[in-house]
């Protein structure tokens, strides 16, 4: 049975979106290797070719392009380890570093 998802062809991967976005969250294909403006792009051309625009090939595309864009944010935001409190560090410290970089 073929998908029914988009099929995109970029850097790296040729077939149908709902497939990149498994391989990439099995870990088999790195996210940060998938380039998503180039995938937006391929698409766009594609639609644009296009005579009619089906909705529901569109929306199965926002669907998944929304949940790999997710998936490359969390994997490029930092761990959300709680920073060490400083010793020995105010209150009136903490006011005068706060005031240091207002603008």
């Amino acid at each position: 049975m073929e998908s029914q998802a988009p099929r995109v062809s970029v850097e790296g991967f040729d077939g149908p979106l709902d497939l990149l976005l498994e391989l990439v969250e099995e870990k088999k294909l790195d996210i940060l290797t998938v380039r998503l403006g180039d995938l937006a792009d391929a698409y766009l051309a594609r639609v644009r070719a296009m005579a009619e625009l089906p909705a529901d090939e569109v929306s199965a595309f926002l669907a998944l392009a929304s949940r790999l864009v997710l998936l490359k944010a969390r994997s490029l935001l930092p761990s959300l380890e709680p920073i060490p409190d400083e010793e020995g560090e105010s209150e009136e410290d903490l006011r005068l570093r706060l005031l240091e970089y207002a603008i």
